[in-house]
């Protein structure tokens, strides 16, 4: 441990800080100050918060069946403190996620010349992370992911009785802040095992930290007992016992029969070593703390494939196998430290080959799953642009169908979250004074048609949900800039487009630069395409609102 990270060459620092800084760009790039996704569901919560209600119980709310009540009440206090930006809990995630990687690096990879596979661990570990932590809910994975590390290093490294005392709070608040914790449960105790039968510590402590991982474990099938989400599919207690085995031994290889295979292959190569392999390898603080993390990961491969088993043939999504990949990375130090003195050993290099490339195999996977993900969003960063810009310019104008299929898909749940936060007057509507559909179409009539405003609406597609999309572009002429408003109605219902899309076909055809970000595009949700009404009605607004141009259309034409 005195080795740490304080002792690396400047390369190894390289390798740590330089993703930490691709991470740094990526999420200067994708955050957003507005809601997303499962953020929607927490709209209750902050009107709670604004008007000084009890809102602890809802630190109980669940997260895809995780006791989340840590994480909730630190995304309750970032958003009290800054207005509800999301930016800023997104902004705590990646710190986070950096002490995770500084942590990783002090403790468990401090005495192992893995720089190359290092530094392309925190590449797509920190990449990767981008994806699924843009979000300020996902503290819940976050939070409870860096408490794990933490209580590793601690069993593996501890001396004193006050460090178990800490790494026991560390594990309660990690079970608190959501599931990815609980295989510290089954690692923890052990890795104090393996220590206390070297004489590093003593079997009083073990005992200890046992009933101290048993409360836990009481505390959360208890909270979990009252839970309405299932953990293990749709398996209650009194249910096959056998069926549940099976599910957890089927449903915990990734990927399908690639996985089998590999996980097969890597129990032969450890039986091979008949037993000498812990013997040699388990002793030191870094080896322990390897061996908590290849427990951890195979434990937690488990866990996320029974719990997420209703999500399709591979609950294992993409997005955790940069958590799974620190299981090979550690295996392969280990392998390394066992064979330390005979590199040429034909098992050193066997176990050393496989579990290097089981952990390029991973390293390649996840790197291919960013870049993926990278490209798919590239052609809608200026949607989403857009929609931050007229979320937090024109909060009252703001609409479910500017965040279907980029902020949420459900109209009805965005259509009262921004009705909570209206009446709260939280986020943009605390400051912000933007005019309101009924001040517009009073402008509307008060004003007259300028045909210097040139409105073209280009096509209408609909998509698998009913949902309608209606694009085209506007550009003032008089003003030589594209307006920034414009309201489309179908029978009830009006939605704000966004403006200010790449049109660069305009510009060319209008030979004019201005009219680059000339394009808009509007959602219109499925319930409002089947009320049945056909006329719509599209209208851009000078900034200025004392003039417009509209267009008169047949929906779904």
């Amino acid at each position: 441990m005195r080795q740490g990270i304080g002792g690396r060459s400047l390369g190894a620092w390289a390798c740590i800080f330089v993703p930490v800084f691709v991470l740094a760009l990526f999420v200067a790039h994708f955050a957003r100050s507005f809601p997303v996704w499962e953020t929607w569901f927490f709209m209750g919560t902050w009107q709670k918060l604004s008007q000084h209600e009890n809102w602890v119980p809802d630190l109980f709310i669940d997260r895809w069946g995780h006791i989340s009540a840590l994480p909730n009440l630190l995304n309750i206090g970032i958003d009290s403190i800054f207005n509800f930006d999301q930016r800023f809990d997104i902004y705590f995630l990646f710190l986070v996620a950096i002490a995770t990687l500084l942590v990783t690096a002090r403790y468990y990879f401090y005495d192992n010349k893995l720089r190359v596979v290092l530094a392309l661990a925190c590449l797509f570990l920190t990449l990767r992370a981008a994806e699924i932590w843009l979000d300020g809910w996902n503290t819940a994975m976050v939070v409870p992911l860096f408490m794990a590390v933490t209580v590793g290093a601690l069993v593996s490294h501890c001396r004193h009785a006050w460090q178990i005392a800490l790494a026991a709070v560390v594990l309660f608040l990690g079970i608190n802040a959501g599931g990815y914790c609980l295989p510290a449960l089954a690692a923890s105790p052990i890795i104090l095992c393996l220590r206390a039968r070297q004489g590093e510590v003593a079997w009083r402590t073990v005992a200890l930290w046992l009933l101290a991982c048993a409360f836990v474990g009481a505390y959360y099938l208890m909270v979990r007992a009252s839970s309405t989400v299932l953990d293990l599919r749709d398996h209650r207690p009194g249910s096959d016992f056998f069926s549940l085995v099976w599910t957890l031994i089927a449903r915990s290889i990734y990927p399908g029969i690639w996985g089998s295979v590999a996980f097969a292959a890597l129990m032969i190569a450890l039986l091979m070593t008949k037993g000498k392999f812990l013997a040699t390898a388990s002793s030191g603080p870094a080896n322990h703390a390897k061996i908590y993390l290849v427990i951890y990961a195979l434990v937690l491969a488990g866990l996320i494939a029974s719990t997420r088993a209703h999500h399709g043939p591979a609950p294992l999504h993409e997005r955790y196998v940069p958590l799974l990949c620190l299981g090979p990375m550690a295996l392969l130090g280990l392998c390394e430290t066992h064979y330390a003195a005979n590199s040429n050993h034909v098992r050193r290099k066997w176990l050393c080959g496989f579990a290097g490339g089981l952990s390029w195999a991973f390293v390649l996977l996840s790197i291919a799953g960013n870049a993926n993900y990278w490209f798919a969003f590239a052609s809608s960063a200026p949607q989403l642009q857009e929609l931050d810009d007229a979320y937090s310019e024109f909060p009252q104008l703001a609409t479910p169908g500017m965040f279907l299929g980029r902020a949420s898909n459900d109209p009805v749940l965005v259509a009262t979250g921004l009705a909570i936060m209206r009446e709260a007057r939280i986020g943009p509507y605390r400051v912000h004074s933007s005019p309101t559909f009924v001040q517009l179409e009073l402008s509307r009539k008060s004003s007259k048609v300028d045909p210097s405003i040139a409105l073209s609406l280009d096509g209408q597609t609909m998509d698998a949900e009913g949902n309608l999309q209606v694009f085209g572009w506007s550009f003032d002429r008089s003003e030589g800039h594209a307006p920034r408003v414009m309201i489309l109605r179908l029978g009830d219902c009006r939605e704000l487009a966004l403006a200010g899309l790449p049109r660069p076909d305009v510009a060319e055809a209008l030979k004019t630069p201005a009219a680059l970000r000339s394009g808009w595009l509007a959602t219109f949700p499925a319930a409002c395409v089947q009320e049945g009404a056909t006329e719509m009605l599209v209208t851009s607004f000078a900034r200025d609102f004392q003039r417009y141009s509209e267009v008169i259309t047949r929906a779904g034409k």
